[in-house]
């Protein structure tokens, strides 16, 4: 085996076990995106808070929190006719104040709670879809269902 081509497989393997968790990924792209809107930080601490609570979240979703928080931001701000800072929005660093993860966890939130609904209705629908196909089997074994 060539060691060259050892050392390029053993980089490789390395480079994959280490690549960021897709919401870092996201936000180094949101972070570039926003570099030259004074009015929202995206500081370091926030990658591993948003993969926290996105845990299991597909890149769709992921994306959906990121715009609907952003866009909310947009316009809390829009509706205020302020600059963001004299709004009360904070761009501190500080997770607890910080706008964007203030959006995101709430949007997150929202997005939880729609798919536990979500999964709820598929249960709900197929139980109704059994108890119907027991009450039509039931009803044509004792004939008063439709012949087929």
């Amino acid at each position: 085996m060539d060691s060259s081509w050892s050392a390029e497989w053993n980089e490789m393997k390395r480079a994959l076990h280490l690549r960021p968790p897709l919401p870092a990924i996201l936000i180094r792209v949101y972070r570039s995106k926003l570099s030259k809107n004074s009015s929202l930080r995206l500081p370091l601490q926030i990658s591993s808070a948003i993969a926290s609570i996105t845990e299991g979240f597909s890149f769709a979703y992921l994306q959906e929190a990121f715009v609907t928080a952003l866009l909310s931001i947009v316009q809390t701000q829009r509706a205020n006719l302020v600059k963001p800072d004299a709004s009360g929005i904070s761009t501190s660093d500080d997770l607890a104040s910080n706008a964007v993860w203030q959006a995101i966890s709430k949007q997150v939130q929202t997005l939880r709670k729609e798919m536990k609904d979500s999964r709820k209705s598929v249960e709900d629908s197929e139980k109704n879809s059994i108890l119907s196909d027991a009450r039509s089997n039931s009803a044509s074994s004792t004939g008063f269902g439709l012949s087929r």
